[in-house]
């Protein structure tokens, strides 16, 4: 069983979607010392995804941290 450890919603995702939210969530994996961010989107436009779906998941890290550094590096557009 996955436990969500963390979840943080996405102002500005770099995935180009119209009209759709986007959240990433860390993950721990089973045997709890492996751990993995997966990016969720949820298309509130055209009720296309009606739930939030898994859209993509990140490869597995160490530490939490190295997973949450790799969802917004990756996924997370900076504003500034």
């Amino acid at each position: 069983m996955e436990y969500v450890i963390k979840q943080v919603e996405i102002d500005y995702c770099t995935i180009e979607w119209k009209n759709a939210s986007w959240r990433y969530k860390i993950v721990s994996l089973p045997n709890q010392s492996i751990f993995r961010a997966d990016l969720w989107i949820y298309d509130e436009y055209d009720d296309y995804l009606a739930v939030w779906k898994n859209y993509k998941a990140s490869p597995t890290f160490d530490t939490a941290e190295a997973a949450e550094a790799y969802a917004v590096k990756t996924w997370v557009k900076s504003t500034i």
